[in-house]
């Protein structure tokens, strides 16, 4: 899995690319250990070049949404499909991640909330 990470200060952009499944969350889980999350860290994880997600992904999503969490920091994902964005509604994983759009994405990192 290709996972390109962008940092604007306290903000981080997570990009991975493909699917986030059994054998690529520890990739993503391990880059994500990488990143000093601080009290006013924001990470968001950008799904727009994710293809497909399974119950390892969303494990693996859970997890580092703890860890960031109990550094005081938040978590959000963006960019979902449609598809995608079924699972984590149906699994009631919507009310623990905020879901921002691609545009509200690059709002956030352009400073304008």
């Amino acid at each position: 899995m290709e996972i390109q990470v962008v940092q604007k200060g306290d903000l981080v952009v997570l990009q991975p690319k493909g699917s986030l499944d059994m054998y690529s969350s520890l990739e993503l889980k391990n880059r994500m250990d990488k990143i000093a999350v601080g009290k006013n860290t924001e990470v968001f994880i950008d799904f727009s070049n994710i293809n497909f997600v399974d119950s390892s992904g969303i494990g693996t999503l859970i997890k580092i949404a703890h860890q960031i969490q109990e550094a005081g920091g938040k978590v959000s994902l963006a960019g979902l499909k449609p598809t995608i964005e079924k699972v984590f509604k149906i699994s009631g994983l919507i009310n623990v991640f905020p879901i921002l759009t691609e545009v509200e994405l690059r709002n956030r990192l352009q400073g304008d909330s």
